[in-house]
């Protein structure tokens, strides 16, 4: 048991740790395209920003996806809070229904280009290995295969 409660926990570990780090990506990428767009909302709140902190909502970015591994698979659900947007803020360069759907695909598409980037990462550290979810290799080396695995399962 103390073996597989072990793997258990790297594997929730390295897979809880992407998951902040993209949710947190998407939540800032609403945040500062509605800043750019002149709802200073967020950035007023404190939302504006990287740190998970601000982001994790426990049920959805822990609890239920903890449960999901521990149940045998990956989590395909999680969330983080929603930042506050208010459009009656935005300037008036476009309609506020416009403004929202700017902010809308921001967070979408900050996923997208966070898993552009790590499959460029990995190819370059891993050149000739197939991108796969599975640990292989151990240490340092297969935990960094496996979380930018995961970086773009996730973000995918």
């Amino acid at each position: 048991m103390g073996d597989l409660g072990s793997d258990f926990l790297f594997k929730a570990i390295v897979f809880i740790v992407p998951m902040i780090l993209s949710l947190s990506i998407h939540e800032y990428a609403h945040a500062r395209i509605a800043y750019l767009l002149g709802d200073d909302t967020a950035s007023r709140m404190g939302r504006m920003t990287l740190n998970p902190l601000s982001h994790i909502d426990l049920v959805g970015t822990l609890i239920i996806p903890l449960v999901a591994a521990f149940a045998g698979g990956l989590p395909l659900i999680g969330w983080a809070k929603p930042v506050p947007v208010t459009p009656v803020r935005f300037t008036r360069k476009m309609s506020m229904r416009a403004g929202m759907a700017v902010v809308a695909v921001a967070g979408p598409l900050s996923n997208f280009l966070l898993a552009m980037i790590c499959i460029v990462v990995y190819r370059f550290a891993f050149p000739g290995q197939p991108l796969t979810s599975s640990l292989s290799g151990g240490g340092v080396t297969g935990a960094l295969s496996y979380m930018l695995s995961i970086m773009v399962y996730l973000n995918m």
